[in-house]
């Protein structure tokens, strides 16, 4: 398969090489020839009162890359012109205070079409002044479309100053657990990509992938809950993509902040890009330094052969958290149709943490049986290195491009702990046990991905592609107990876990949109063929898997007037088991409550269907959609509890699973300085077990407020609300929290202080139910969630620059 991997990169090389030759010979026409002799004209007026509209802003963009080609201001009748420009497609972008921003696309001057005349532009007004107050159009914290929602990250300051974990919490559906794991309506297998492609940290949970990344460094999520078959099928609920920030301004720019919290949160940021074409240089690092503490309790009540007892534990945790990000690299802009990027990606995740648990067993007549505590103190070590090359090539046929990636991740996890138990008896020492455990995981992986899409004008699109990953995965974990007689450390060979996972999957996929009888439609189809291999290599125990699977989506679009938009869409999904799922070593962290994997797991496969409806009015809109999915060969975790006390919890594929439900998304101005964004999702989940069945209803709420009643003063509160919900054999109980931020702009937004209060009521708290064969576990859990943050950002902006020294250029870039 190795040999089939180079082949195929080889054949994308020679076709990336191809495209550059024929740019560089001129072979393939430059859609910008640098000789100024284009003119493009118009006018700009109120579309109310038909009136000209003076020091309006018009600015033109390259269409390739978004760069500036040119920018001016309207005379007192509107009127504006732009002379001396090059050949190319560009855009135009038509601004002015109070109005909303006018885009105007598929600007083309070549020999044949050297002068244009863009005719009357019409604004439309959107701000009002109500004395002190000023209120213009900007953009949305959220948009709905029928396939995706879009959070505009910047707008949520709620989460300035956090990490992804604290911006998911403000997403529609999603919910967090207090590990930080992710769930979308409920289902905690969701794919989460970086800039839409894999974040390579398989061997980590979602909520230790989304603690690496910090909130500042965030541009946008995207939420697809039905994704076409040009995704990757995995994960069944759907895909949170995480967009970065990457600045692509002229010239040298930046955003610089520093941030502290209560109980000692610390964490600062920087981001530059400097542009000269045809080089774009991006930079950025971000560090944090945090204290969290924790604590919890755990109640075990058991009836087994008719004997009944009784387990409680608490527990107090604190956790030193230390984080570094670094993401660097460059565009090579050869032409204006053929680009080149390069990025590489560093992330250093560290955290100790200090457990103390006490434990007490009690018989059915309310005595003590067993007395213990257990001291646990960890360190753990995660180091990320993610290199891309990408070339992308557009065409002068609108909508035709051709991209190819390599991607390579590199991830090395260091984890150790030693833990001290000590046997209790009437307050006296009986017994004492000192043990360790050290854990060294090593991950890489290869991808390599090409995409090819094609408009046939008044026929549809076609767009095709393929993508091949290569996932190598070693686990090693020891376990030492320590001899007091020999003061020796004395591995324990039958708890010793070496296991390697090896993972191909090679995808081709096609899709083909179009519109017929007046409906917009996108069909499509992916193949994937996996490979997997894996060894447990201390009693030698191997697997192998392979299978060819077909993912076919379907998606239906029909407009009608008013704004009015109708979605069914259909896709089939995978859930592939994790590999800290199918690894059979046994965790021991808790000694009463151990963990092991499954390696005999199979997929999961989802069935999903969508029915959604939008109505857009003003600035204002609504989105509903309806949801049913069908999981057969469900992963879950299934616990029993053995004769000995302990229980034992893996993972099985469970009979099948439905969810299906309502979810409703709408934001609305109350008034000119006062908006709300609100989601209601209303679900049930069934699960089918191999002996029990458990199902109920559930919904969450979700209401951000954002109030500007000050000029340059923005006051946001975020509340969140989780009714009980149903995984395997637990269950959650409800939970609400409210978040409140405020923020202040001086010196026309160079710089903003921000104040933020997390979890303002102190109610973020996670309850679990656990039901099995004789036994009721009741877990309770809480952090540290509410603290007081404070922050500072400036903003370094080349182009504002260039426009006080020329205030007859106006750039028009939106601040990202």
């Amino acid at each position: 398969m190795k040999s089939r991997f180079l082949k195929i990169s080889l054949l994308l090389l020679v076709v990336s090489l191809y495209n550059i030759s024929l740019a560089q010979s001129g072979r393939v026409e430059q859609s910008v020839n640098f000789v100024p002799i284009g003119k493009i004209s118009g006018e700009v007026f109120d579309a109310i009162t038909s009136k000209p509209i003076e020091y309006g802003n018009v600015v033109l963009y390259n269409s390739k890359d978004s760069s500036l080609v040119n920018g001016t201001i309207t005379n007192p009748s509107g009127e504006f012109s732009f002379e001396k420009l090059p050949f190319g497609r560009m855009y135009a972008k038509v601004t002015y205070i109070g109005y909303k921003t006018k885009v105007i696309d598929s600007i083309i001057i070549n020999p044949k079409n050297r002068e244009i005349n863009l005719g009357k532009i019409n604004l439309q007004p959107t701000a009002v002044n109500l004395g002190e107050v000023v209120v213009s159009s900007e953009k949305e914290m959220m948009v709905n479309n029928l396939d995706k929602k879009v959070i505009n990250v910047e707008k949520n300051i709620t989460s300035a100053g956090g990490t992804a974990v604290d911006v998911m919490q403000n997403i529609p559906s999603v919910s967090i657990d207090v590990d930080g794991a992710v769930s979308l309506r409920g289902n905690k297998n969701v794919t989460i990509l970086i800039d839409g492609k894999p974040n390579g940290l398989a061997s980590l949970g979602s909520g230790d992938i989304l603690n690496q990344i910090p909130a500042s460094s965030i541009e946008s999520i995207e939420l697809v809950t039905n994704p076409s078959a040009k995704y990757d099928p995995e994960g069944t609920a759907g895909i949170i993509n995480i967009v970065l920030k990457k600045r692509t301004n002229i010239g040298l720019n930046g955003v610089f902040s520093i941030n502290a919290g209560t109980r000692d949160k610390y964490n600062s940021s920087i981001n530059l890009n400097l542009r000269q074409y045809p080089l774009n240089f991006f930079a950025s690092y971000d560090g944090r330094v945090g204290n969290m503490l924790g604590n919890g309790t755990t109640n075990r009540f058991t009836n087994l052969s008719g004997i009944s007892s009784s387990l409680y534990q608490s527990q107090n945790e604190k956790n030193l958290m230390l984080t570094h990000n670094v993401n660097s690299g460059f565009d090579y802009m050869i032409n204006d149709l053929n680009t080149f990027t390069f990025s590489f990606q560093y992330r250093r995740f560290g955290m100790e943490n200090n457990v103390i648990a006490d434990n007490s067993t009690y018989n059915s007549s309310n005595i003590v049986i067993r007395e213990f505590n257990r001291i646990t103190d960890g360190e753990r070590a995660v180091d990320f290195r993610n290199y891309t090359l990408s070339y992308k090539k557009t065409y002068d046929n609108k909508g035709q491009e051709f991209t190819a990636d390599f991607m390579y991740n590199d991830i090395d996890m260091k984890f150790g702990q030693e833990i001290i138990q000590n046997e209790l008896s009437t307050g006296l020492v009986t017994d004492k046990l000192t043990q360790r455990t050290r854990s060294k995981n090593d991950n890489k992986m290869y991808i390599i991905q090409s995409n090819y899409k094609h408009p046939f004008e008044g026929f549809g699109t076609l767009e095709t592609g393929f993508k091949s990953s290569l996932r190598n995965l070693y686990m090693q974990n020891d376990y030492d107990v320590f001899n007091a007689a020999s003061d020796l450390w004395v591995t324990d060979a039958t708890s010793r876990n070496y296991f390697r996972n090896n993972e191909q999957v090679h995808a081709v996929y096609g899709t083909f949109a179009g519109k017929v009888f007046g409906i917009k439609y996108q069909t499509g189809l992916r193949a994937e063929q996996v490979f997997v291999d894996g060894l447990q290599e201390v009693n030698n125990f191997s697997y192998k898997k392979d299978y060819l699977t077909y993912y076919p989506s379907l998606h239906l679009v029909k407009e009608f007037e008013n704004q009015h938009e109708v979605l069914l869409s259909y896709s089939r999904r995978v859930n592939r088991p994790h590999p800290r799922s199918i690894n059979p070593v046994i965790d021991y962290t808790d000694s009463l409550n151990i963990t092991q994997g499954n390696p005999y797991l199979d997929p999961e496969y989802v069935n999903s269907y969508e029915l959604g409806y939008s109505k857009y009015w003003g600035a204002s809109s609504f989105t509903s959609n309806l949801f049913y999915k069908y999981t057969t060969g469900m992963i879950g975790n299934y616990s029993v509890l053995e004769p000995s006390g302990i229980t034992r919890t893996t993972f099985l594929n469970l009979s099948k699973g439905t969810s299906y439900g309502l979810e409703l998304t709408g934001n609305h101005a109350l008034l000119p300085w006062w908006r709300l964004n609100a989601n209601v999702s209303y679900f049930n989940s069934e699960v089918i077990g191999p002996d029990f069945t458990n199902d109920n209803f559930s919904w969450m709420a979700k209401l951000n407020s954002t109030m500007t009643v000050w000029e340059n003063i923005m006051v946001q509160m975020m509340l969140n609300y989780n009714s009980p919900m149903v995984m395997s054999q637990s269950k959650t109980k409800e939970m609400f929290t409210a978040d409140l931020a405020l923020r202040k702009e001086f010196m026309e937004g160079k710089i903003s202080l921000l104040l933020r209060v997390s979890d303002i009521f102190n109610t973020q708290k996670f309850d679990l139910e656990t039901t099995g064969n004789g036994f009721v576990i009741n877990s309770y859990r809480k952090r540290d969630s509410q603290n007081v943050f404070l922050g500072l950002t400036y903003r370094l902006d080349a182009t504002q620059r260039m426009r006080e020294r020329n205030p007859r250029t106006e750039s028009g870039m939106d601040e990202y």
